[in-house]
């Protein structure tokens, strides 16, 4: 209340806002640090306008050339990946569900592949289909996020101490909001407040909650890479 004097200490309930999951077609199936198997969710590393044309990523008229004289070898409508690690000029090339297709399409699209350095971990999918006119067009990659193995909206009860320059909120329920640097190895690195309660004491102590919570790394495809976070929904998509 106005003029009146804040209290020397405060007990307060910080809500951690939750990621809302996106579309379950999406989603991946996982098993975490406890063997336990969990649902993450994942979404289109991009939209298809920011692809590259085909043309800049493999040499397609050679490979459409080889599909032609291919016999035929179950159905006609394949999905490749093509995983790029940091600095790679050339990717691994796969089928983006295991046993997919046969050996032979795959190889037609990794002679086809062209040089091309990317500075942070890139990946896209190719749908190829064949016959006597065959059509490869691109598709953007899987993208799972780093994703917390426990429960996200957790209630911190927490006894804070009121700082010279804090800001105390008028309301006992609050939504803070935080960002996590997840490394390639599911590893914690920087953790940051980017909605918090005003008070450096209640803010330090969601960030431990957050510290020491265990991840799943973010997957482009089935590559592990470094990515954020947020408890908010508001990163949903791979950044370096």
């Amino acid at each position: 209340m106005p003029g009146s004097v804040p209290p020397a200490s405060l007990i307060l309930l910080a809500m951690v806002a939750a990621t809302v999951p996106p579309l379950a077609a999406q989603n991946r199936t996982a098993v975490d640090a406890s063997g336990r198997e969990v649902v993450r969710p994942c979404q289109a590393a991009s939209s298809r306008k920011d692809l590259p044309p085909v043309g800049t990523i493999l040499d397609s008229a050679a490979a459409a050339a080889e599909f032609v004289v291919l016999p035929p070898q179950g159905p006609n409508r394949w999905v490749a990946v093509l995983s790029y690690p940091a600095g790679a000029a050339t990717p691994t090339v796969a089928w983006s569900e295991q046993n997919l297709g046969p050996a032979a399409v795959l190889g037609v699209i990794a002679a086809a592949v062209l040089p091309r350095q990317e500075q942070h971990p890139w990946a896209v999918r190719l749908q190829v289909r064949s016959g006597s006119s065959p059509r490869i067009t691109a598709e953007p990659a899987r993208y799972c996020p780093p994703f917390p193995t426990s429960p996200i909206g957790t209630l911190v009860p927490t006894r804070v101490e009121l700082r010279p320059g804090d800001r105390p909120p008028q309301r006992q329920r609050i939504r803070v909001a935080v960002e996590v640097e997840v490394l390639e190895n599911g590893m914690v690195g920087q953790v940051r407040v980017i909605r918090g309660t005003g008070m450096r004491d209640m803010d330090d102590s969601i960030l431990e909650l957050w510290r020491n919570r265990t991840y799943l790394p973010a997957l482009l495809e089935e590559m592990p890479i470094a990515a954020r976070y947020r408890s908010d929904g508001s990163s949903r998509s791979p950044a370096p």
